[in-house]
Order: C-alpha cells, then sequence, then structure tokens
C-alpha cells in the first residue's frame, strides 16, 4: 500500500506560518485566502519544489488548483518529456512532444483563443502571441501525453477560458428579468457539472459524511485527507473523490493514524540530529576562540549565563541555540578585530618602510 505523507503538528505549524507569511507578502494574488497558500505550499513540497517556487507558478482559481504551463512542461522533463518540434507563426504554434516511444503534436491559433474568448483588448494575445500561443499548445499536449502527472491540473489561462466558456454559454440564454442572483446560481450550476464530466461518478453527500465521520474517529485533521487527495488524485475537494476509489481513500484514512505515529519518531530523529548539529556548531566555534586567545573565562561565563553547568549533554535545544549564536558571535567579532589589527600592522609597517 502506498505511504501517505502526514504532517506532524510541528510541521503543520510550520506550513501555517509559511501560508499566512504568503498570504501578507502579497506575492499570490488578492482574495487567496491562507488555507489555499498552505495547499499550494505543500503541494509543491511533494513535487520537490521550494516553497516560493510552488507559490510563484501555483494558484487557486475559481477553486481550483492552476499551475503554470512552464512548471508543468519542467516536472514532466523528469518524466522523460521533451520537446522534439516547436513550429511558431504569427497566429498559430504548433508543437510537437515525445515521451520514450510516445509522440503527440497539438496546434493552437489564434482562432482558438478567440472562440474560447480570450482575445480582450490590450490583452496578453494581443501583447505576447507568440508566446501566449506557445504555452498553451504545449499545455495541450502535455495533458495527452503527460496525463499521469498533470491528472486534471489546468494552467491558470485554461481556468480563466472555462469560465469564459461558461459565462458565454449563459449569456446566449434568454435571461430578461431574471434577478442577477438567479444568473450567479446558473453559473455556479453550469461551474459544477463541468467539472463532473472529468470522471464518470463520483461519491455522494451521504459517502463524503461518512468520510469526514471516519476522519473525527481516527482523530485526523480534515487537511490532511486534502493533502492526499490533491497527491494522489490533483483534487482539493472530497465532492470530487472518484465513487471507485472510495473504498481505497477509507483503508488510506486507517492507515494514516499509523503514519503519523511514524512521522512523529522521524521528526525525534530529525531534532536529534539538528541537537547534535549544535554541539558540534558549539565545539567548533570554542575551539576557534581558543586559536583567537580568547580568555577562557570569558567562554565559560557564557555557558554560565545560559544555566549550562554540567556539559553540553545536559543542556535543552534552547539552551544549546542560544550558546551557539552567542559563541557564533564572538567569534565574528574576535575574527574582525584579529583582522583589522593585522591591516593596522601591516599599514604602520608600509609607513615605516617608505619612511626609510
Amino acid at each position: 500500500m502506498e505511504k501517505n505523507l502526514i504532517l506532524s503538528d510541528q510541521e503543520f505549524g510550520i506550513l501555517e506560518k509559511w501560508g499566512k507569511l504568503a498570504i501578507q507578502s502579497g506575492i499570490l494574488p488578492q482574495g487567496t485566502n491562507p488555507a489555499q497558500a498552505m495547499i499550494i505550499i505543500q503541494a509543491g513540497k511533494e513535487m520537490g519544489l521550494e516553497p516560493t517556487q510552488s507559490l510563484r507558478s501555483m494558484n487557486f482559481i475559481k477553486g481550483r488548483l492552476t499551475m503554470s504551463v512552464q512548471l508543468q512542461l519542467a516536472l514532466a522533463k523528469r518524466l522523460g518529456v521533451r520537446i522534439k518540434e516547436l513550429h511558431e507563426k504569427e497566429n498559430e504554434c504548433v508543437v510537437t512532444l515525445v515521451r520514450e516511444d510516445e509522440k503527440i503534436t497539438c496546434t493552437y491559433t489564434m482562432d482558438d483563443a478567440e472562440r474560447a474568448g480570450l482575445l480582450k483588448p490590450e490583452g496578453n494575445y494581443y501583447k505576447y502571441p507568440k508566446q501566449m500561443l506557445r504555452w498553451r499548445a504545449i499545455g495541450d499536449a502535455l495533458r495527452i501525453i503527460a496525463p499521469d502527472f498533470v491528472m486534471g491540473i489546468l494552467s491558470p489561462e485554461e481556468a480563466e477560458s472555462i469560465e469564459l466558456e461558461k459565462i458565454e454559454s449563459i449569456k446566449s440564454k434568454k435571461i430578461e428579468n431574471i434577478e442577477p442572483e438567479k444568473i450567479e446560481l446558473e453559473v455556479e450550476k453550469v461551474n459544477i457539472e463541468s467539472q463532473k464530466q472529468e470522471q464518470i461518478e463520483y461519491i455522494t453527500e451521504e459517502e463524503r459524511k461518512e468520510l469526514f465521520a471516519l476522519l473525527k474517529a481516527q482523530s485526523i485533521e480534515p487537511i490532511r485527507l486534502q493533502q492526499f487527495l490533491q497527491k494522489k488524485y490533483c483534487v482539493d475537494k472530497t465532492a470530487l473523490i472518484p465513487k471507485s476509489e472510495l473504498e481505497n481513500i477509507k483503508n488510506q484514512i486507517m492507515e494514516m493514524k499509523k503514519e503519523k505515529s511514524f512521522e512523529q519518531e522521524l521528526w525525534v530523529d530529525i531534532q536529534e540530529e539538528d541537537r547534535q548539529r549544535k554541539i558540534n556548531s558549539i565545539k567548533e566555534n570554542q575551539q576557534r576562540l581558543n586559536e583567537l586567545e580568547v580568555d577562557p573565562f570569558v567562554i565559560k561565563q557564557i555557558f554560565a549565563s545560559e544555566g549550562i553547568k554540567e556539559g553540553l549533554d545536559k543542556a535543552n535545544d534552547e539552551q544549546l541555540e542560544k550558546v551557539e549564536k552567542l559563541l557564533k558571535q564572538l567569534v565574528e567579532e574576535k575574527e574582525k578585530s584579529f583582522e583589522e589589527e593585522q591591516k593596522e600592522i601591516e599599514d604602520l609597517f608600509e609607513e615605516e618602510k617608505n619612511a626609510d
């Protein structure tokens, strides 16, 4: 059975702080909430990306997690996908991607963009037609040749065009004397129906409640199920779980409790490694201070100020962290002072030499 990546409480806390920081920094579009930022960072982490890489290239549009085609292509290359041919003209782009013995060719034209409602005055298709056509063609080809990676992930342009097509479809109906609220409900209805076209059948509302009851019984946070769904099926809502996968997902939830214990043990090992690193760093700084002929009493005072009297092995993590920081600062100060003294001696020697 596939192993789940369950976050420990500490890891979840770090992810939560990252999410809040991302919102405060303005790196994500206005309207993105901290939970969405957390999903973006975690989804990127599971694909081997740093947080800032994920935040620059992934986003939520109309409730869907999107990823730039540039990033999709970069990650797909890890699976052996490569561009064999790329032909660009003024109003079209033809791209051929290969993967092992597979080959797929896709074309995207300005007419396609117009039909999708993407040609707006002063829009990107007018400003940068070649680039926009290129990435849309590559995105279409990736969905065919690397479905095991893409798995329904849309590019921001695809997500926007889907919304435009839905709205245009609604506008074409006779909606005279209909309140704006009813129009919004109709748009949302079309949105839900279009999502359900990607799979044959989804779990029912009753089955969703069963999943949440199971999560509660196992003391598993719902966001952890969401993380698993994003990793395994590239969806972020339980309403989009295929009915054929329901039993498998229930089994995964039952394993999450065991996996949580494993992750906690793993985190203990990580903490112990970090503790040993701090101890080694303190010893190295002590040795360097001795080389710089710093009074040993000064070093002892630093240890005493943090309550370390019986050796480093008996100190707690907070004490080690503070002592490491203080010793490092002292080393930097002494090295700087030593360099300044050396320079003064050299300058004095140079003056005496010139005087002679």
